[in-house]
């Protein structure tokens, strides 16, 4: 966990500096309880683990904001009847593909060497990909079968 937040708050203070902007404590503070998850996450759930750190909310959401727009994470779409976003540390990750069930929000990792070809194959005029996030959203079999046991 050590570095990996390390090499993100790198990360971070250089896109800070090249726009403009300055690296607060707490920008780090919420950027290292980050670091610390393993799966999704939610803002709320964010605010609950930095209870005690005097953050406010506000503070949480607009770091979230900055750490997605500088590629540290990524914001995953909430599933249908859901409000809440979740986001995904995907920094110095090669690449992410998943499922993800639009109704219950199950989700599944896969890898699939095609489309990882044709992507890194793939010449952008003015842009040069670093990674990507795939995210293919649509219905689990759980869901379509009729049956909410475990979702």
């Amino acid at each position: 966990m050590q570095k990996k937040f390390e090499q993100a708050s790198a990360h971070l203070s250089v896109w800070l500096r090249s726009n403009g902007m300055r690296q607060t404590q707490e920008r780090l503070m919420v950027l290292e309880q980050v670091c610390t998850y393993d799966r999704h996450f939610t803002a709320d759930q964010l605010a609950a683990d930095l209870e005690g750190n005097h953050l406010s909310l506000g503070t949480v959401y607009n770091s979230l904001q900055l750490f997605e727009q500088c590629g540290l994470i990524h914001r995953l779409n909430p599933a249908q009847g859901s409000r809440r976003s979740e986001y995904e540390f995907t920094f110095g990750n090669d690449h992410t593909m998943r499922f993800l069930c639009t109704r219950c929000g199950r989700e599944a990792s896969f890898r699939d060497k095609a489309i990882e070809s044709i992507l890194h194959e793939k010449r952008f005029s003015n842009f040069s990909m670093d990674n990507f996030v795939l995210t293919v959203y649509g219905t689990c079999k759980v869901c379509r079968s009729g049956g909410r046991g475990n979702c």
